[in-house]
């Protein structure tokens, strides 16, 4: 611009919030000591002036945001309804870790004190500010232990590379509640996350794990997750865990029970792989467990999958179980129980999956010792069906499956194909006590039959199929057979339900 005029430069001082700041000359400055801001006069319309006023400038104490504007997607023509608003509160919708960054006098950042400050900050007893802790990717060592509270949200913003090193440490749910933990993933030696006392919360899209190897480790009862029950401001309940995954540690989840009252816990499609143990309740007596464990996957677990010392109400529903309970070593020699439950108190397993009984390389023989997929349930049933190529034998039993018999009943729900002819049935097996007489088993076939429409004079083969079963006590097994004499060799498939009542 060219210069009209040079003037001698005037310039005022005081107390903004005391006097406030007058109107200025053309190009007069005014300067406020007690907000450190600097003023200059709009000068008048006619000398050009869009309009009389001051004009603030800004300097390193000026708030750049405070009367900035905002309009979502302004110049795409596209968006019309958008409002036009402060471009602070804006910003303050969201709230970063990186906020709150905590560094010692060498210019460290320190992780577990970062991460205290935001959660202390945001979350006051009445949430007036609770906001959504974003944890932006990277990886965050921590070196020592450090605690959530009631109402926070830490949302990693990948769950891949989002990672919380907690090395030897532990996150503790200090008796919170309303907590939500989502999408990014925790490491750790042992115990990285500790719900004792957590209520009304969630952990989702949360991937753990640990340093577990094949070999059964010295310290295998250390938990990834883990709590303590008990009624005096301990108690976890209404915990949701879904979508998550522990890969690589000891034990999944563990659950020390010290009083006996109802729970509530529900896991939801998670994977649990190459752990030690999945998810191991330490209960007591008369306890209400009110566990729900669904469409979740358990895969290369050493010892048993799920195990309940004590408790009743637990559903198992619509999981998998693959190459559990075998030490890692052959699936056709399991050594546990896949899910354990210590007493039987409507403890359901429903419309599960495990590969055990389908072993391809498993050779079922009168020898055979049995430990079962499911122990002390009231119902469990397995939706996987077997099947078998059937030989032909008119005198000999050929042995197709076994069952525990730590199990009072079985139900073995099975089709037989021979040639053209087709038969459905249920084999129901009830036990006694065998220990005291090998005798007291009963098998029960009822079944119907198709007979070819085209040749209805021509004999059923599936009718010389006949079932029989035999008790091995010393072998904790009873042993399902077959005797095909229809000349004709066929292939049967089965699948098996298991329950006990006493």
């Amino acid at each position: 611009m060219a210069v009209i005029q040079i003037s001698r430069i005037q310039q005022r001082r005081g107390q903004k919030l005391t006097t406030g700041i007058p109107q200025l000359s053309s190009a007069e400055l005014a300067w406020a000591v007690d907000t450190q801001e600097l003023f200059i006069g709009n000068g008048t319309i006619s000398e050009g002036s869009p309009y009389v006023g001051n004009t603030r400038i800004l300097t390193e104490h000026s708030n750049v945001f405070e009367n900035a504007v905002y309009t979502f997607m302004e110049n795409n023509p596209d968006i019309t309804l958008s409002k036009q608003r402060k471009l602070l509160p804006k910003l303050d919708e969201y709230v970063s870790v990186f906020d709150y960054i905590v560094k010692d006098s060498n210019d460290n950042i320190h992780w577990a004190e970062t991460f205290e400050s935001a959660v202390n900050d945001l979350c006051a007893l009445s949430h007036q500010y609770r906001k959504v802790i974003m944890i932006p990717a990277g990886t965050y060592t921590f070196l020592r232990h450090w605690s959530l509270r009631s109402g926070v949200i830490l949302r990693g913003e990948t769950q891949t590379n989002t990672i919380l090193d907690m090395g030897d440490f532990t996150i503790n749910a200090n008796e919170s509640s309303d907590v939500k933990l989502q999408n990014f993933t925790v490491t750790g030696n042992g115990t990285v996350l500790n719900l004792t006392g957590l209520t009304d919360s969630s952990i989702s899209d949360i991937v753990i794990k640990g340093t577990y190897t094949t070999t059964t480790p010295a310290n295998w009862n250390t938990p990834a997750v883990t709590w303590t029950n008990l009624n005096n401001g301990h108690k976890v309940y209404n915990v949701k865990i879904h979508d998550c995954q522990f890969e690589a540690v000891n034990t999944a989840i563990l659950v020390t029970q010290l009083e006996a009252f109802e729970t509530d816990i529900r896991i939801d499609n998670c994977v649990f792989s190459n752990c030690y143990r999945g998810v191991y309740v330490d209960g007591i007596v008369d306890q209400t467990n009110n566990w729900v464990i669904s469409n979740s996957t358990f895969t290369s677990i050493y010892n048993s999958a799920i195990v309940f010392t004590h408790g009743k109400n637990t559903v198992i529903r619509d999981s998998s179980f693959y190459r559990c309970g075998n030490g890692f070593g052959d699936i056709s020699n399991p050594t546990a129980v896949i899910i354990l439950f210590g007493d039987i108190d409507n403890n359901l397993v429903i419309d599960c999956v495990s590969d055990r009984r389908g072993a391809t390389a498993r050779v079922v023989t009168l020898a055979t010792d049995e430990v079962s997929e499911v122990m002390n349930t009231n119902n469990g049933n397995f939706i996987d069906y077997v099947s078998i190529e059937m030989i032909t034998d008119n005198t000999s039993s050929t042995a197709f499956a076994t069952v525990s018999t730590a199990n009072d009943y079985t139900v073995i729900e099975y089709d037989v194909v021979i040639g053209d002819y087709l038969r459905s049935g249920k084999l129901e097996v009830t036990l006694g006590d065998l220990n005291i007489d090998p005798t007291e088993i009963q098998l029960v076939d009822n079944y119907s039959y198709s007979t070819k429409v085209y040749d209805p004079s021509g004999p059923d083969l599936t009718q010389q199929l006949e079932f029989d079963v035999v008790a091995t006590p010393t072998l904790n097994s009873v042993v399902l057979t077959y005797i095909n004499g229809s000349g004709h060799s066929g292939q049967l498939v089965y699948r098996v339900s298991i329950g006990s009542v006493h």
